[in-house]
């Protein structure tokens, strides 16, 4: 990788095609990114 890039992009798609959940703290987080209920911006 270069250390001027931005974005490991085959890191992203890797990441991506496992399809594993957001990580999410209650404790330091105000809303679960997972959560159905909440609304997208």
């Amino acid at each position: 990788m270069q250390p001027h890039s931005k974005s490991d992009w085959e890191r992203v798609k890797r990441e991506a095609a496992e399809e594993k959940p957001v990580a999410f703290d209650p404790e330091t987080e105000p809303y679960d990114p997972e959560d159905p209920a909440v609304e997208a911006y």
